[in-house]
């Protein structure tokens, strides 16, 4: 058995990998990026108070160069 490597969530931001055990796995996770039907939730990790207990935040996000690793709200995605 040979790991395969089919995507690369978010490259520049989680660098997340999804590995497939076997090629039929990893063909499958391929059309399925391809097609965009994944789904990708994100859990944000913050600082300081926040006025409510669960939330969600759903604008674009990329990478941050001015401190990376960290990403911002990017409404130019």
């Amino acid at each position: 058995m040979s790991a395969k490597l089919p995507h690369r969530l978010d490259l520049g931001i989680s660098g997340i990998m999804v590995v497939s055990l076997n090629s039929a796995a990893s063909k499958s996770l391929k059309k399925q990026f391809q097609e965009r039907t994944v789904q990708k939730r994100y859990l944000a990790m913050l600082a300081g108070w926040v006025e409510a207990d669960s939330g969600q935040i759903s604008a674009p996000i990329a990478k941050d160069r001015a401190i990376f690793p960290r990403v911002k709200i990017c409404h130019n995605a």
